[in-house]
């Protein structure tokens, strides 16, 4: 066993479920230094800070340090300068769970946000990523950063890439729903249709409003469940909720008990993400015989094995609204799809998280013996 220093600026959501979960489980021995959701812009940049000035407070304390594991939303050099030099000789993992690199943001192409992610992968000793399209969507995106940079970017490239590895994001699957749906039942009407996204700028749901709209005024049969955080787009939800009357049979963020009906009771979970890093909530509802209706973009074709592409819509509203009217018109026998969500479920991922960070312990332990 050994023990693990994770600090997290953004410690809220699919962030603070994911150590939550892991450390729950683990072998290993974990002290934590976490900030509350806030204002995220400032959070990648000077989060840090406030983490290094925590663990500080409670260095005297705390047992014999590791591995220190940042979350890729804080600063690694920063937060290296400001406790040093207690943390000088430990290695160092960051764990990324979306790609600031060309994160969709409404008004600037190059976030601070990439910057830190940048130069946090160039001083870690390890990079790890949720998933197989993230680490490949980050080094795509990194290489064409560099190539806009074109001045002094070395070997920023090649140092970053040798030290990519995955661990897939975990998700709590049999613990809150119980068995996967393995063989889903058959389609019936009026189709349900399921929103379980933040309802935000870059889940899309300006067009899945679109869609909904358009449905309703075609007066096509469907029913729909609003589900999710509302975050930057209450009043979108109010209006909706109006304007579909009667064909809402569920809404509101559901947790627990709640969410687990919600996706029972769904047949086709719509998504329509402008660039998702994995997509948990997609996860979570083919597990349970939910049909996937999804952009061909981000991670969705990978996640999809190739003989169900068929579930991929080409991202335009237009095709959106062509397939969901499709769909409730007819609606289509639901492929059993849960093996694939099931491999993320936290029994079968959380050995190569223990075992990922004992090896990079002992390797840095045996490099300093050779010293």
């Amino acid at each position: 066993m050994i023990h693990i220093l994770y600090a997290d600026s953004h410690y809220e959501g699919a962030h603070r479920d994911w150590i939550d979960s892991y450390t729950a489980r683990s072998q290993h021995h974990f002290t934590r230094l976490t900030m509350p959701g806030g204002d995220w812009r400032w959070r990648i940049q000077g989060g840090a800070i406030h983490l290094a000035n925590q663990f500080l407070a409670r260095r005297e304390t705390l047992a014999p340090i590791d591995l220190v594991l940042l979350n890729g939303m804080v600063s690694a050099p920063v937060f290296l300068a400001c406790t040093r030099p207690y943390l000088d000789t430990l290695p160092v993992a960051i764990y990324i769970q979306e790609n600031q690199l060309n994160y969709p943001q409404e008004g600037f192409i190059w976030s601070n946000g990439a910057i830190v992610q940048v130069t946090s992968a160039y001083i870690a000793d390890r990079v790890l990523f949720n998933g197989p399209y993230l680490k490949d969507d980050f080094l795509r995106s990194l290489k064409v950063f560099l190539d806009e940079r074109g001045d002094y970017t070395d070997d920023i490239l090649e140092r970053v890439a040798a030290k990519c590895g995955i661990l897939l994001r975990g998700i709590n699957l049999k613990d809150r729903f119980g068995d996967p749906v393995l063989d889903p039942p058959p389609p019936k009407k009026p189709v349900t249709f399921l929103w379980n996204h933040r309802w935000a700028y870059e889940k899309g749901i300006d067009d899945f409003a679109i869609a909904l709209r358009q449905l309703h005024a075609e007066q096509i049969p469907f029913q729909v469940i609003l589900a999710g955080h509302p975050w930057d787009r209450a009043e979108l939800v109010e209006n909706l909720l109006q304007e579909l009357g009667e064909r809402v049979i569920l809404s509101g963020l559901l947790e627990g008990q709640n969410y687990g009906d919600a996706l029972r009771k769904a047949d086709v979970m719509v998504a329509c993400s402008k660039n998702e890093p994995l997509g948990v909530s997609m996860i979570e509802a083919i597990y349970m015989g939910c049909l996937p209706l999804l952009p061909a973009r981000g991670s969705f074709p990978t996640l999809l094995p190739s003989e169900h592409h068929d579930l991929l819509y080409d991202g335009s509203v237009e095709q959106l609204i062509d397939r969901m009217r499709m769909l409730a018109l007819n609606p289509a026998a639901r492929p059993g799809l849960a093996a694939i969500a099931a491999a993320y479920d936290w029994s079968n991922v959380t050995r190569q998280y223990d075992q990922t960070f004992d090896n990079l312990t002992e390797n840095m332990r045996l490099r300093s013996q050779l010293r």
